[in-house]
């Protein structure tokens, strides 16, 4: 869902990038990068898996974390960008439906539609109420998760 959501957007927020981070699943990696190269993606990064310091520091150099998912038992990666103050996009796959009472993100429906229109406000957002986000984020996992 991600590439096709990136790849109507992307013409539109010049200034944001896609880092597409996670592990290969048997030849899945290559299936995106191919995708992606159908779809003429611009600005699109792929680093494959993440851990321990170098997944900190993807996620502290990160604005938004986009977590579009079908089925998610819970959705760490949604939890370790909270905790790490990045907000985050995360489809009703996951049980993350406190994001928006919150005000740390968004919980959107699945499918391309919900996620394009979820990207289209997200990226428009200012620096300020993006940092804003992710310390409501980053407080709420404190508070419930530490």
């Amino acid at each position: 869902m991600l590439l096709p959501a990136w790849q109507s957007v992307q013409d539109k927020f010049l200034d944001w990038r896609l880092v597409v981070a996670g592990p290969d699943n048997e030849g899945y990696l290559d299936q995106m990068q191919h995708l992606a190269a159908q779809l003429h993606l611009k600005r699109i990064e792929f680093m494959g898996a993440l851990k321990g310091k170098q997944k900190w520091e993807a996620f502290l150099e990160s604005d938004i974390v986009v977590l579009p998912t079908y089925s998610e038992n819970l959705g760490m990666t949604a939890a370790e960008a909270l905790a790490a103050g990045v907000p985050a996009i995360v489809s009703k796959g996951a049980p993350w439906q406190k994001l928006q009472p919150k005000k740390a993100g968004w919980w959107i429906d699945i499918g391309l539609d919900p996620l394009v229109a979820c990207l289209n406000e997200a990226l428009s957002q200012t620096p300020d109420a993006l940092d804003e986000m992710g310390r409501r984020g980053r407080c709420w996992m404190e508070s419930e998760f530490a």
